[in-house]
């Protein structure tokens, strides 16, 4: 039997199949000025012409698949599949991979920000009670102790008598200079705790509420007064002003750093690995659109999506890296998230260390 004339069955079916198939790789290939041997060609154009008379003989099917074969291979990684994405398909992925990037760079902004942010407020708390301790240490031993048994230079209020017993002999204008400072570190110190408690949802109370519970002294105790009857007086003031500024400050700073710290250093890495698949997902889509090679997959980014995770999760616990670039550790898992395979080649080679640590060495070859 020459030939056999094609039926519907399975097998025809198949035939036919990879027949018309072949045609949209050639055109292709054509296209994309990829040369084939003219063999491959006239195999495939005959396999074809076959098709339409009804009849492809025996012989002309084995030519066909090995020209088919052929034809594969030059064109590779295109694929008919990959050919056939639609455009409309194409957008719709771009789409939802585009919307998911932007969605999860702003809440990457947004916690970054926010942290960002409190981190420096945190810093200029800090900052702020390690200036006015040593202020108010200064301050002490400048104005020196009131008289025995007296409370009238001890509390704040309106000074009506000069110091007693009088200061030392001192620099009146760097005392004054000194009360001025402290007075303004004691007011930085108080707004920027007080911004820093609204981050922390008012967990503290401010000295400055219920409004009046400094009474009347609110002004005298945040403010140099002007005419300074008893500096003595108003360096107690400021001294004591401070102390309930600082346990306040203290708090909302402890209460700053258990919420954001422990995002800063277990959730925003495992953001920005995220971030680091997700622009690695949004340059291969690029690239395989361009290049013809797109298929439609979610599996594969399943799996980088769970592998960045995993990697974020790894640089906020340890401390993996020998961070010889001077990268931050943000820096870090955006990168190790974008190139996840680098990463785990690394902990790979880094597995090989621990385990030949302490193995003698192999003994050098004779001469």
């Amino acid at each position: 039997m020459d030939g056999f004339v094609i039926t519907p069955t399975l097998d025809s079916s198949h035939l036919a199949a990879a027949i018309e198939d072949s045609q949209d790789l050639l055109r292709y290939a054509a296209r994309a000025g990829i040369a084939i041997p003219d063999a491959t060609i006239n195999a495939l154009v005959h396999a074809r012409t076959c098709l339409a008379s009804g009849t492809v003989p025996e012989a002309d099917t084995v030519a066909f698949y090995a020209a088919y074969a052929t034809l594969a291979s030059r064109v590779a990684p295109v694929t008919v599949d990959t050919l056939r994405i639609s455009n409309e398909k194409t957008r719709q992925n771009l789409r939802r991979n585009g919307m998911l990037a932007v969605a999860l760079a702003l809440v990457v902004v947004v916690f970054s920000g926010i942290s960002s942010v409190t981190t420096s407020m945190a810093q200029g708390i800090q900052a702020g009670i390690t200036h006015a301790n040593e202020l108010a240490i200064h301050l002490r031993a400048e104005v020196g102790p009131p008289k025995p048994g007296s409370t009238v230079e001890t509390g704040c209020g309106p000074a009506t008598m000069p110091p007693d017993p009088p200061l030392k002999a001192t620099d009146a204008t760097a005392l004054i200079a000194e009360l001025q400072d402290f007075a303004a570190t004691i007011r930085t110190m108080l707004r920027t705790a007080t911004k820093l408690d609204v981050f922390v949802a008012d967990w503290e109370k401010s000295p400055l509420d219920p409004p009046g519970a400094w009474g009347a002294n609110a002004q005298e105790r945040l403010e140099l007064q002007p005419d300074l009857i008893n500096m003595r007086k108003d360096s107690f003031c400021k001294i004591a002003t401070y102390e309930a500024v600082r346990l306040f400050a203290q708090n909302v700073h402890a209460d700053s750093l258990a919420i954001y710290g422990a995002i800063s250093a277990y959730l925003l890495p495992v953001l920005y690995a995220l971030l680091g698949a997700c622009a690695y997902n949004l340059r291969d889509f690029s690239t395989r659109v361009k290049r013809r090679t797109y298929h439609p997959s979610s599996y594969a980014n399943t799996a980088r999506t769970i592998a960045a995770m995993t990697v974020g999760t790894i640089i906020s616990l340890f401390n993996v890296f020998n961070n010889s670039a001077g990268l931050q550790p943000l820096a870090v898992a955006f990168l190790a998230g974008y190139g996840v395979e680098a990463f785990f080649a690394f902990l790979d080679a880094l597995l090989t260390a621990f385990s030949n640590r302490g193995r003698p060495a192999p003994p050098a070859a004779a001469a």
